[in-house]
């Protein structure tokens, strides 16, 4: 229940920025991004290279 009550009205509200380009989109949006270890920790949107 937390989950969801979190994923309907808190999420959609939480944004980040590109840490490339700056660009800014919901948190929501981009969940499996912040999690994977292919990024190193960076938050990069869909436009920006993953780093090697």
């Amino acid at each position: 229940m937390e989950k969801e009550v979190f994923a309907r009205f808190i999420a959609p509200k939480l944004r980040l920025a590109c840490e490339t380009c700056l660009t800014e989109f919901p948190v929501a949006c981009y969940p499996e991004v912040i999690a994977s270890p292919d990024y190193e920790g960076k938050v990069l949107c869909d436009g920006c290279p993953a780093p090697r």
